[in-house]
């Protein structure tokens, strides 16, 4: 270990590098530099363009002398040298609600009743029909076009809607429900939904990439174990059930040498699979 110079103001000393701990960081070295205050101020502006990840400066008991301490990315090694590229990268995981609004016909219990339907011309049609009629009877209009004439009318009331979705073999009670929130006016919703999130400390000289392997797909709650969570990550439950739609990585410099990567998970209840294509 190197000893103490009394200092005549010309001398600078170099101390061994210690280990030390940051937990935003993660395991980093710490260099020490003891001297007179001329040359600790010189050393300090040197250091600020080689990946110095914190500085300070300590006056010592003498009142000649003065340390800086400079911490850098990496371990120290058996030898004293520093190894920039073995520091570990952090991994976080946070859970927090989310609020967003979908329409009303996105509703889960509407979308059940029609996906009744199916897809063929003729479901389509009926869906088309359906829609068109809800529309009109929100708009106050008492009659809606003749499909098989355009030159005529049909009347429209709530029963004949009513007893249009009745029977195509929807529920009528849910259909009522649906209807009457349509005409009192609410369009939207908001569902309950959660944002699962990952957060990665990552320092530049670490080579680690984050992996884009199924962005943009849906992924059952036991999936997400193929992303690295465990349940004993949080101190909150997941929600049960559902779906987490896994969005795209976001890379972003944090300073002191480090980039931080978070990818959001967000949990739906139900999705489409034309949009998303089958669960991971």
């Amino acid at each position: 270990m190197s000893s103490f110079v009394a200092h005549d103001g010309t001398a600078l000393v170099e101390l061994p590098a210690l280990p030390t701990y940051d937990n935003l960081r993660g395991e980093q070295a710490q260099r020490r530099f003891r001297g007179p205050p001329a040359l600790i101020l010189a050393k300090f502006a040197e250091l600020k363009g080689q990946g110095v990840q914190s500085m300070r400066i300590t006056e010592l008991a003498d009142g000649i002398a003065f340390e800086l301490t400079g911490d850098y990315p990496g371990t120290v090694g058996s030898n004293g040298t520093i190894d920039p590229t073995i520091t570990p990268v952090l991994t976080d995981w946070t859970l927090e609600p989310v609020e967003f609004a979908k329409s009303i016909w996105d509703f889960p219990a509407v979308v059940t009743e029609l996906n009744k339907l199916g897809t063929d011309d003729t479901a389509l049609q009926t869906r088309q029909r359906i829609r068109n009629y809800a529309d009109a009877l929100v708009r106050g209009d008492s009659t809606v076009p003749d499909t098989t004439d355009p030159k005529k009318t049909l009347p429209l009331t709530p029963k004949i809607f009513l007893d249009l979705v009745a029977g195509v073999g929807l529920d009528r009670a849910v259909m009522a429900a649906f209807l009457s929130d349509l005409l009192a006016g609410v369009t939207s919703f908001t569902p309950n939904s959660w944002n699962l999130r990952r957060t990665r400390r990552i320092p530049f000289a670490n080579t680690f990439q984050e992996s884009v392997t199924n962005v943009g797909r849906m992924l059952t709650p036991a999936s997400l174990g193929n992303e690295g969570f465990s349940s004993n990550l949080l101190r909150s439950a997941l929600p049960s059930g559902g779906y987490w739609l896994k969005k795209a990585p976001f890379d972003r410099p944090v300073g002191d040498g480090n980039r931080e990567v978070t990818t959001d998970y967000v949990w739906t209840e139900s999705y489409s699979l034309f949009l998303f294509g089958s669960p991971v």
